[in-house]
């Protein structure tokens, strides 16, 4: 018995390129959606071939690729320069051009802004055919590595340290100098003196340039990344990428990067900017049904609350713990004080009424009666030794921290579906697709490359929960009601002339 025996590989065949792909590839749905999307309207560039010059690629040509590359998470110019000559799907999509490196780069460069929105119109083709809930959405931030140095950048604190450091090292020189009796300095230390020189300029630039813009740090490889922590991966220069994931079907609905460590102050923002683009859940038999969003302890902030009070926004966060201290009694830390809004007072655990003892104009009031606390048998666990009485402190915003409490309190079940529902979408994208990091610099440019993740993490789910047929089959009468639009309105044209 002898083993399996391939093809001859010298042997001349007539193949057909489109029998080679199989008939139901993800790569079919990508060739269809870019057939049918109008590229122009998207603001993508070279929509209309120039009549002098040399010929180049179409923009569908290119944006196809781009969509097969970041959804099988294939991202350098390069590599998808080397695709084009080994695929097989990718021959079949471009039709066995080769476009060279420098080309491909090129277009996502002068296009970034149009890939924002090809994300938002495969989001809207999503959405016409129903994988879009609306009624409960996760939002979370997850950091993603930037392309640029951690050597290169520079907080206000280490810029003092370098300028401390050269100049020091310069008095070095001439101590040496001194003790040497030397009249003048070598030719090499009059050189490294010179180096130390225009180091201490350079930082003392930058440091001036940072007191000018009232900025933390500044980047010299990318201008707007920043140093986060990026949890197992430690610390290093990133961006936060802020994600709405619908809970339906776990599809991204919209995102944002952000160059702000801290999840606070960002829940009113996405949410508002998910509203927008996605719209509300139709109605049912109950009446209006609203959009929930579900949000981790990294939003709560009392600022961003009443935000999203004031935009209608429905949000559940969790909590965060209020501190304790070992000093107290459990009985006497800071959540059992009752706070009545009709009195504007708390009433502490033996029953004193804790009254209000600051300005009405006064951001950050205090409320205490340092007359009950001399008398109570409990002042030792509940009064700090050095002061004669309990404050307790209410800031502006307390009663939207108070009402979102008692939300999350109402809506803890509900609330558990946010880890099921985001979590796993930043694993699929930084794992599976192979973008935990990013190869464009600056924000502008960083939000360019997360839609193109965005999108091809969107299509693996919707081939996943449709299947191929049935996206097909949207896609072609989706392609026919644009066409009949388009043949309307030359229609109407001719018959204004």
């Amino acid at each position: 018995m002898g083993y399996i025996e391939g093809a001859d590989r010298y042997q001349p065949r007539i193949m057909c390129l489109n029998d080679m792909v199989a008939k139901d590839a993800r790569v079919r749905i990508i060739d269809r959606f870019v057939e049918v999307t109008d590229l122009a309207t998207l603001g993508f560039s070279n929509t209309t071939p120039a009549h002098l010059g040399r010929a180049s690629y179409s923009p569908e040509c290119m944006v196809k690729l781009y969509m097969f590359g970041y959804e099988k998470g294939v991202r350098s110019s390069r590599k998808l320069e080397a695709l084009c000559n080994t695929d097989i799907e990718v021959m079949w999509l471009l039709g066995e051009l080769k476009p060279d490196f420098k080309t491909i780069a090129d277009f996502r460069k002068d296009n970034i802004e149009a890939f924002v929105t090809l994300f938002g119109e495969f989001c809207r083709f999503l959405d016409e055919i129903g994988l879009f809930g609306k009624k409960v959405v996760a939002i979370d931030g997850t950091k993603v590595k930037a392309s640029s140095s951690r050597k290169k950048h520079y907080s206000k604190k280490k810029l003092k340290k370098l300028i401390d450091y050269n100049r020091e090292k310069i008095e070095e020189y001439f101590s040496e100098l001194e003790e040497t009796d030397e009249a003048e300095l070598t030719e090499e230390v009059a050189a490294k003196v010179a180096l130390h020189n225009k180091r201490m300029k350079d930082y003392e630039e930058m440091l001036d340039e940072l007191e000018r813009t009232g900025e933390d740090a500044i980047s010299l490889t990318d201008q707007d990344a920043r140093m986060m922590s990026m949890g197992n991966m430690g610390v290093g220069m990133a961006y936060n990428v802020q994600t709405a994931v619908d809970g339906k079907n776990h599809l991204v609905s919209e995102f944002s990067v952000i160059t702000d460590a801290a999840d606070q102050g960002q829940l009113a923002d996405i949410a508002k900017k998910t509203l927008d683009t996605r719209g509300k859940p139709e109605d049912n038999d109950e009446g209006e049904v609203s959009t929930v969003f579900l949000a981790d302890k990294g939003y709560y902030d009392g600022k961003d609350l009443a935000r999203c009070e004031e935009f209608g926004i429905d949000a559940v966060v969790a909590c965060q713990d209020k501190p304790t201290y070992k000093s107290r009694g459990e009985e006497f830390q800071v959540e059992h004080f009752a706070y009545d809004k009709g009195t504007d007072s708390y009433l502490c655990p033996q029953g004193a009424e804790l009254t209000c003892r600051s300005k009405p104009t006064t951001k950050v009031r205090n409320y205490h009666n340092a007359k009950a606390c001399r008398s109570c048998e409990h002042r030792d666990f509940c009064v700090p030794k050095n002061s004669n009485k309990r404050v307790l402190r209410r800031w502006p915003h307390n009663d939207a921290l108070d009402r979102a409490q008692d939300k999350y309190a109402k809506q803890s079940e509900l609330y558990k579906l946010r880890q099921q529902i985001v979590e796993h979408v930043f694993g699929t994208i930084k794992r599976t697709m192979d973008s935990g990091y990013l190869l464009l610099r600056t924000r502008r440019k960083a939000e360019g490359e997360m839609a193109l993740v965005f999108t091809g993490y969107n299509l693996k789910r919707a081939h996943a929960i449709l299947g191929f047929d049935k996206i097909m089959e949207t896609l072609d009468t989706l392609a026919l009601m644009r066409c009949k639009k388009r043949l309307s309105a030359c229609l109407f044209s001719l018959i204004q002339r």
